[in-house]
This record gives structure tokens, sequence and C-alpha cells, in this order.
């Protein structure tokens, strides 16, 4: 009987450690993707490659929900420049260190979202 309970657990522990572990490796992606917006809004050489991976990313990111459809979740008054959002979500980021502890969409989601709510 207790057998079953044995391998069941040697089953679910990878999956555990493999959980904690994606975690993480989100974490450090989120932390680095910052990062690289805070070098694009610095003035060092390598401002120019890490504002392209920056923009882009965030310019996916919009469009990717942009696509999916429906109601728009954030709304981006139309006069506000990107790279001004960009600098907006490198202070934001400043602000909030317990959002890098997430996954970049999850961290660019809580931006927007506080920063850029649609009106109701």
């Amino acid at each position: 009987m207790i057998r079953p309970i044995f391998i069941l657990l040697a089953l679910t522990l990878p999956a555990i450690a493999q959980s904690a572990t994606s975690a993480k490796r989100a974490a450090d992606d989120t932390r680095e993707f910052v990062d690289r917006c805070r070098v694009y809004t610095g003035d060092t050489d390598e401002r120019h490659a890490a504002a392209i991976r920056c923009l882009s990313y965030i310019q996916g990111f919009k469009d990717g929900l942009a696509f999916a459809g429906g109601e728009p979740k954030f709304c981006v008054p139309p006069r506000v420049l990107f790279g001004d959002e960009v600098a907006v979500f490198v202070r934001w980021a400043n602000q909030h260190p317990d959002s890098l502890g997430e996954s970049k969409q999850a961290t660019l989601m809580k931006f927007y979202l506080e920063t850029y709510p649609c009106p109701k």
C-alpha cells in the first residue's frame, strides 16, 4: 500500500523542482530584460543593440495582445512616444523590484495595467 505513494512522490518531485527552476529562469530573464531596457535609456555604446532588443520585445508583447483580440487591457495614449514608454517602464521597474521575480510578460502586463489603464 505504501509503495504506490513512494512511486507517486518520486514522479512528482522532478516536476516540482523543474517548476522552481522555471520560475527562477523567468525571474532571471525578466531582470536581464529590464537591464537591457535600462541600457536603452542610458548613453553607452551598447545602447543601440539593447534598444532594438528592448523595443522589439515590448512591441511584440503589445502586438500579441492586439492580435489576440477582445477588449484592450490597457490604453496607451496616442501622444505617448514609444521611447518614452520604455523610460517610464524602467522607472516603474526601479520602483517595483518585487515584480522582477516574475516573467517578463507578467511584469509588462502589471506595468501597463498600472501605468496606462483604460478609461472606464
